[in-house]
């Protein structure tokens, strides 16, 4: 049996007991252990994901209020029509102050 699979299964009691009632009755040793990897791996994962996520959550929060910030002295603008402005501006930049981009 692999080192770590000793270790989870004296850390784990619901693991040991899942262990015992599967192997050997309905798997192999073997394939009850990499089901139960591969499985931990999907978690690790999920929640690398989730993680990584929400630091980008962040990032775009924090652009979007220094965005905001830089905004804030067009203080008749609601957020999509400045985004409607922007828009403009690229379209016709000879009637748009340069500093918006």
């Amino acid at each position: 049996m692999y080192p770590v699979a000793v270790v989870m299964l004296q850390e784990d009691e619901l693991l040991n007991r899942m262990r015992f009632d599967l192997v050997p009755k309905l798997v192999k040793e073997e394939v009850f252990w990499r089901n139960y990897f591969y499985r931990v791996s999907l978690i690790k994962q999920s929640a690398q994901l989730t993680a990584l996520a929400a630091q980008q959550q962040a990032v775009d929060h924090e652009e979007r209020e220094d965005s905001n910030a830089d905004d804030s002295h067009l203080t008749g603008f609601h957020r999509s029509s400045l985004s409607a402005y922007r828009l403009r501006c690229l379209l016709d930049l000879s009637g748009c102050p340069h500093h918006y981009f």
